[in-house]
């Protein structure tokens, strides 16, 4: 089953190597996608890159897709 995880580049609580080096390798077919300069409360402090790492899993779910992104700042 497809799963994207989406984690914030300043996250202290979840930081994205830790989401990478620990949950990625449970999810076979999760990708990960870093959001630059938010924290933990992504659809608070980046909702438009939320959507738009969310459209893009859903596009690329449809047709395929890689094992990860960064969204451009």
């Amino acid at each position: 089953m497809p799963v994207t995880v989406l984690a914030g580049e300043n996250d202290v609580v979840e930081p994205p190597h830790v989401l990478r080096d620990c949950l990625l390798p449970h999810l076979p077919h999760a990708t990960l996608t870093t959001v630059p300069d938010a924290g933990h409360l992504l659809p608070v402090e980046a909702p438009d890159a939320v959507a738009s790492a969310l459209q893009k899993f859903l596009v690329d779910t449809a047709g395929g897709g890689s094992r990860g992104t960064d969204i451009p700042g």
